[in-house]
């Protein structure tokens, strides 16, 4: 019998004791984590009984949509919460979309698609769930125009560390507790729900290339012209170039001799991003660099800077990320922060202009230690210059790179909402903010 049965008999879901092979790694597989117990949350009530549960005995819990960040942040030596079966989505009115933490952005997409409607912001990662997503940030290729996923965010319901079912906006009287659950790795309060905005679906859209290094020119191109829908830049290691690559509606007039017709964007992004990683681990058992695909790990990392500190930054990092056996393409975008509000956590650095520079590495067991370091010294000089990482990915768990990368007030702030909020000190991955 598990040592917590008395949990198991309150969850309309189940417990699993041990956990089931693949919960104790994410998708990085850089850490191997067992938790004592995981449990497969049914509805938003398992999660708040799973809360109550940890508090009294003092043991963490953290949710796990569909383990994909890459440095651990689903894992836990206490309780892992296994929100899958959150998977509930309506429409409220005509522009707000209500989803569960579970429902993962390629399904979500898709069901909109029925209703003639889109998110404004689609992640190219379909298997991310919605409530890991907007606990870290979430960008796509509409990103320079709208901004990031939990820009779109109209309310959450957040279970706190108490167990209490929360609900929380930008104006309302649990401001602050909206403000640090986006982007916040589960510190605050557990997303379960989300109200996101939703537009009109584009069927289609023209997509053609543009040319040019100075990305600091072409991103001023690129929103000087008021059709552009999407732009994705991607930097090839073996040719050392850029190539940026833009899109607008298939509506505005017939396609031009340079535009290609591409009918379902983000699904034909969601189809390249499943086969990525795969096909650069199958390179290197074919080269001899794994002799499984099973034992590649994954350093992934983005990396975001004033636009006016971009070239230094590359310049400083590209020879570490030059193999093309392990880093074949690094992905870019350019980002204004506009007149929205920023999570006091966001990615986006205190800058109106921001270029974003995304290493995924697919890394030998035996190169682990050595890109790792690559990384570390990447987000050094990132701070150095004034910006900050995407901590959906690789980056160091210490206190010094927090104050780094959000400056000291704000991670004072931070650590006052979480008392207030979870005073027991039970949620998320334990961070030494």
């Amino acid at each position: 019998m598990t040592p917590h049965q008395p949990l198991a008999r309150l969850l309309a879901g189940k417990l699993v004791d041990p956990a089931p092979e693949g919960w104790q790694r994410d998708f990085g597989r850089l850490r191997c984590q067992e938790p004592q117990a995981v449990v497969f949350a049914a509805r938003v009530a398992d999660v708040q009984e799973t809360v109550r549960y940890a508090l009294v005995g003092g043991l963490p819990v953290v949710a796990r949509g569909n383990g994909c960040s890459s440095n651990g942040q689903s894992l836990t030596d206490g309780l892992q919460l296994d929100t899958a079966a959150l998977d509930r989505i309506e429409l409220v009115g005509a522009a707000t979309v209500r989803v569960e933490a579970g429902v993962r952005w390629g399904t979500l997409h898709r069901w909109l698609h029925e209703h003639g409607l889109a998110l404004p912001v689609v992640t190219s990662n379909e298997h991310a769930s919605v409530g890991g997503t907007l606990s870290v940030g979430g960008f796509g290729p509409t990103s320079p125009f709208v901004g990031a996923v939990v820009d779109q965010v109209v309310a959450l319901e957040v279970v706190t560390g108490d167990g209490a079912l929360v609900h929380a906006t930008a104006d309302g009287p649990h401001r602050e507790l909206f403000s640090y659950a986006l982007c916040g790795l589960g510190q605050v309060g557990l997303i379960v729900r989300a109200e996101l905005r939703v537009v009109p679906a584009e069927p289609a859209v023209l997509v053609r290339r543009l040319d040019g290094d100075d990305l600091a020119t072409v991103a001023e191109q690129v929103w000087a012209d008021e059709r552009l829908r999407l732009c994705r830049a991607v930097y090839s290691t073996a040719a050392r170039r850029w190539k940026v690559e833009v899109g607008r509606s298939a509506r505005d007039a017939a396609a031009e001799s340079d535009e290609t017709l591409v009918a379902d964007y983000h699904q034909r992004l969601f189809e390249a991003e499943a086969g990525f990683s795969v096909g650069i681990a199958r390179g290197q058992v074919a080269a001899g660099l794994l002799t499984d695909e099973t034992e590649a790990r994954r350093l992934w990392s983005d990396f975001f800077l004033p636009m006016e500190k971009a070239d230094a930054f590359f310049a400083g990092v590209r020879d570490r990320f030059a193999d093309p056996a392990v880093v074949p393409v690094v992905n870019g975008a350019f980002l204004r922060a506009g007149d929205r509000p920023r999570p006091p956590l966001s990615p986006l650095p205190d800058a109106d202009r921001v270029r974003t520079f995304g290493f995924y590495c697919i890394v030998p067991p035996d190169r682990v230690d050595e890109y790792r370091e690559h990384f570390d010294a990447a987000g050094a000089l990132c701070h150095e210059l004034g910006g900050r990482q995407y901590l959906h990915g690789y980056h160091r768990v210490e206190r010094d790179f927090y104050r780094a990368q959000f400056g000291g007030p704000t991670v004072e702030r931070w650590r006052e909402v979480k008392r207030r909020y979870d005073p027991g000190a039970v949620l998320g991955p334990q961070l030494p903010i």
